[in-house]
């Protein structure tokens, strides 16, 4: 997965299809601690109505502390606060 690719899908979550899936799960499977890429991989899952989503739901929330944020984002439209990390 292109790093530009991933920023696309935390901007704008609706983006996330059947394709995004096995990128992401690449993705976690080379950085397994990656919460923000978990999350959209759950996301992605659910919005696809995929068999796997349950099981990754109960991976997800143990990387998460706020599991009420957790099934807003899920379940709702809900947008990810994007942190600017570069220095001008």
């Amino acid at each position: 997965m292109q790093k530009d690719q991933f920023y696309k899908f935390v901007e704008k979550p609706e983006l996330l299809d059947k394709e995004s899936i096995p990128l992401l799960t690449e993705l976690i499977s080379n950085f397994p601690y990656f919460q923000t890429a978990r999350l959209l991989l759950t996301k992605a899952l659910h919005e696809q109505k995929n068999f796997y989503f349950d099981t990754q739901l109960k991976i997800t929330a143990a990387f998460f502390s706020d599991r009420k944020k957790l099934q807003k984002f899920i379940s709702e439209k809900y947008p990810l606060q994007v942190v600017n990390t570069q220095k001008n």
